[in-house]
């Protein structure tokens, strides 16, 4: 199990979150447990695990939002999206200032030192507490207080003393050192789900525009289906065509509908679900695209640190917005809508059904050959299709 991150243990053991009201307004910085625990200051010569402890460290990574925004993104917050991609400044609780540029964090005003740090996730983190409170963590890949300096670990050596340790190369050394830092496995996104889980702040941004976006396409389904004139004309000219073959058959037809002692009941009038499927077709389509569009419109600092956390491109996350926006309106919406518009032809298909419940195989016009050893033979046949058929309905 990995330890508690040296700044998370030391922050909320202090009186700092008391002072940090309210807590939707303050983000914490937070120096990965690694770099922690195996660096040090080249000034002060203590562990960065110590340096922890103290006071100005932890002021130093906890910024403070005016008003839900950075400072000096204009009045209110407006025209935030005007601000991607360029620098914005942010203070801290100890009076300090930081900038923040697409997936980089830079100390400015303030710090003894510059530092930039790299903007590795972000996370919502609970306290232990019974009235624990979500804080918004940015984990950053090295401290910004402080001159780094990588702790020499001796390598152990055989106990037989026959190999001398290696000492570690400057290579190694130099591996968590800046730029040059190896960086951390990337995550694994299977569905959107998982991207909404792992970045809150691109849900955050996406929550709303998501929840009406699928109300707007609810109430694109309860619209009634426009009239298309164009199907009863095409049918009337087909019953004019097929009237004298109805004629000559009427005697035939009549005792087809007397069969099993079952009448034929009247035909139900169609519903055209093709043309209902198609306006359903592209409701959903122009949903999936708007659902696009949304995530498009997220942050560009957000958007950049998702590529540089995950492999996701630009078409795997465009799949991914299309399975969950289907999923989310299938059950509720789209399927109970498909079973409306197919209801005539399934009330049609369940009375033909129940009118061929006691026809015998030799009814149905098949050629039987062997006699009853044939019939027998294809009975058995047909008795393994059916469970075939039985085994649709529940697969899946």
């Amino acid at each position: 199990m990995h330890p508690l991150n040296p700044f998370l243990r030391a922050f909320f053991r202090s009186a700092l979150p008391a002072q940090c009201t309210p807590v939707q307004q303050h983000i914490l910085l937070v120096p990965i447990t690694e770099f922690l625990l195996t660096s040090r200051d080249r000034e002060s010569g203590s562990l960065y695990a110590d340096l922890a402890f103290h006071e100005d460290f932890l002021e130093s990574h906890v910024l403070r939002l005016r008003n839900g925004s950075a400072a000096g993104s204009g009045k209110d917050g407006a025209n935030v999206r005007d601000n991607r991609g360029k620098a914005t400044q942010f203070t801290t609780v100890n009076g300090r200032t930081v900038v923040v540029k697409d997936a980089f964090v830079y100390s400015n005003k303030g710090f003894r030192t510059l530092n930039q740090a790299q903007l590795l996730n972000d996370s919502v983190y609970y306290p232990d507490s019974l009235d624990a409170q979500q804080w918004l963590i940015y984990y950053i890949s090295r401290p910004l207080v402080g001159s780094f300096e990588p702790i020499n670990i001796i390598a152990a050596a055989m106990p037989n003393g026959t190999t001398e340790a290696e000492p570690p190369s400057a290579q190694c050394l130099s591996d968590t050192e800046g730029p040059s830092a190896a960086p951390p496995p990337k995550k694994e996104i299977k569905s959107f789900n998982d991207l909404l889980n792992n970045f809150p702040m691109i849900a955050r941004q996406m929550q709303p525009g998501l929840a009406r976006l699928f109300k707007e396409f609810g109430k694109d389904l309860e619209k009634p289906l426009p009239i298309l004139p164009s199907r009863s004309s095409s049918t009337s000219s087909r019953r004019k065509e097929s009237s004298l073959l109805s004629r000559a058959d009427s005697q035939d037809s009549l005792n087809r509908k007397m069969s099993n002692g079952h009448v034929k009941p009247p035909l139900i009038a169609q519903s055209h679900p093709d043309d209902e499927q198609d306006l359903m077709r592209r409701s959903l389509e122009s949903a999936v695209t708007a659902a696009i569009d949304l995530f498009q419109l997220v942050d560009k600092q957000q958007l950049s640190l998702l590529g540089a956390t995950t492999d996701l491109t630009g078409p795997l996350v465009e799949r991914l917005i299309e399975r969950y926006v289907t999923e989310q309106v299938h059950d509720s919406m789209l399927f109970p809508r498909i079973c409306r518009s197919t209801r005539s032809d399934d009330l049609e298909l369940e009375s033909r059904i129940r009118q061929m419940e006691c026809v015998d195989i030799s009814q149905v016009g098949i050629a039987i050959e062997g006699g009853r050893k044939g019939k027998e033979e294809l009975m058995q046949r047909l008795g393994r299709g059916i469970e075939e058929f039985r085994k649709l309905g529940v697969a899946g």
